[in-house]
């Protein structure tokens, strides 16, 4: 998958930047969440099968007028933050779209590089306190940013750097 779920979640958050005010709070959580102001509003769900007949699926959620209540969970939608109208789903799924093809074209020309850079942008700062699954278990430090191929970089309290591949992550405080 490489670079895909970099450009979907640059497509989703640039889309969401474009229906919010421009002092909204939004960032992307590694490697698939959008968050306003800490809340989840969006997720990306990534599958693929690389067999005979490769295939891959991408599926985007957004929280539009309303959100779920989750236990554990903080989450918002859209309309929570935008007094104006919101477009309709399928318009807010056609600009998704339409933004993830110009990041596929940035990427076809530019590389990884150029998408890593303007994934963090969006991205959580660094040093924000996280938990990652590893097993039943989790790893607390502080997000260190990505490496060169997109993995999760977190600072331990033991002076290390971890590198993750997969795994849930969690705002802790």
């Amino acid at each position: 998958m490489g670079a895909l779920p970099f450009l979907v979640a640059i497509a989703v958050h640039a889309t969401l930047s474009d229906l919010l005010p421009p002092q909204t709070d939004m960032k992307i959580k590694w490697p698939n969440d959008i968050l306003i102001n800490g809340q989840k509003v969006a997720g990306i769900l990534i599958e693929a099968d690389s067999s005979d007949t490769p295939w891959i699926v991408v599926g985007v959620g957004v929280n539009v007028a309303s959100a779920p209540i989750l236990p554990g969970r903080a989450v918002t939608c859209l309309g929570a933050h935008n007094a104006a109208s919101l477009p309709s789903v399928e318009a807010i799924a056609h600009s998704i779209l339409e933004n993830f093809d110009n990041q596929r074209s940035r990427f076809e020309k530019a590389g990884f590089a150029d998408i890593r850079a303007e994934w963090l942008r969006r991205a959580l700062p660094l040093g924000t306190a996280l938990a990652v699954s590893r097993g039943e278990s989790y790893i607390y430090g502080l997000f260190n940013g990505l490496d060169e191929e997109g993995r999760l970089l977190l600072w331990t309290e033991h002076g290390r750097v971890l590198t993750f591949v997969a795994g849930d992550v969690l705002l802790t405080d």
